[in-house]
């Protein structure tokens, strides 16, 4: 199974329907969800964005 390269970003994978996924993000698709931080006004497309932000807000 050879890497899959996102033409947008560095994004790499191996599976194509994670590619296929990830490249929705650059676009405006209402298929993709936006979390939003119940601490400030943050959000994101990725989940792990959300939590990497969340954890920074809580532990400085």
């Amino acid at each position: 199974m050879s890497d899959k390269h996102c033409y947008l970003c560095s994004y790499v994978t191996k599976r194509e329907g994670d590619l296929s996924q990830h490249v929705l993000i650059h676009q405006n698709s209402p298929r993709i969800r936006t979390y939003d931080c119940s601490l400030c006004s943050y959000k994101s497309k990725q989940k792990g964005n959300l939590t990497k932000q969340m954890l920074i807000r809580i532990f400085p």
